[in-house]
């Protein structure tokens, strides 16, 4: 976590309370002080991965990652105006990604958003999700809450992945919005809420994805499905993905 506004304090006290990791899962502690397990997305997410990129070399997946990891400090860091990280993470980049990184910024600056933090927990104990909101902006001439989602790749026109990270921001969103209305307070009817999917070019300069995903439409359960098959084969259709896949159309993403 980079920088903390008051609306963000708020969460990690609620965060504090109620929210519980055991062996890398989440749970929420209730009413009545029971554990109560909660769904993240990069577990379905995850298994995509292993499936799609199982016969790529280990440590070419560590290095893409490490990258990935870096871009987001250093967004993060300039962000929240921490100069002398974004400075020493600058200088393990190279130079294409840090065009990139400052293109990226660029463009989230120029909307004027006002920075609230990076990493921010968000939960819905209805629908027991979880999650962690990349980046999270109030613009207040509109009474809007941005949440954006960044991710890194050397090719930006991947549908199979856009579709996940379609859904993946979508469940940030139901959570972050759930959270405002109830314990943050934040419920006024003009207030409202929009996800961003920002994809930065790992290779080309100044080339990336930076939209407003509220247009795109649901996912449903044959979406999903076809998305599986025709990306990792029908092997991977699995019982405990047809569970996840049933839940995701459950809760109306």
């Amino acid at each position: 976590m980079k920088y903390r506004h008051n609306v963000i304090e708020n969460i990690y006290k609620e965060y504090e309370n109620k929210i519980v990791c055991k062996d890398n899962k989440h749970y929420l502690i209730n009413s009545n002080g029971e554990y109560q397990k909660l769904w993240s997305p990069s577990f379905l997410f995850s298994d995509f991965s292993k499936a799609k990129y199982e016969n790529i070399p280990q440590w070419i997946l560590e290095r893409a990652a490490e990258i990935g990891k870096q871009i987001h400090s250093y967004i993060e860091a300039r962000l929240a105006n921490i100069e002398s990280e974004a400075n020493s993470i600058a200088d393990q980049l190279t130079t294409n990604n840090l065009k990139n990184a400052d293109y990226a910024l660029l463009q989230m600056q120029m909307r004027n958003w006002m920075f609230l933090g990076s990493e921010i927990p968000v939960w819905n104990e209805i629908k027991n999700t979880f999650g962690y909101v990349d980046l999270l902006f109030y613009d207040k001439a509109t009474e809007t809450y941005h949440i954006v989602e960044v991710k890194t790749r050397s090719k930006l026109e991947n549908i199979g992945s856009y579709f996940i990270e379609l859904a993946q921001v979508q469940i940030y969103k139901d959570c972050f919005d759930r959270m405002r209305r109830t314990f943050l307070k934040l419920n006024r009817s003009n207030i409202k809420v929009q996800c961003w999917l920002l994809v930065i070019d790992k290779k080309k300069p100044q080339n990336l994805i930076f939209e407003c995903l509220d247009n795109l439409g649901s996912v449903n359960n044959m979406r999903l499905n076809n998305f599986i098959e025709l990306n990792l084969g029908k092997a991977a259709i699995n019982k405990d993905i047809e569970k996840e896949v049933e839940w995701i159309t459950q809760i109306g993403l």
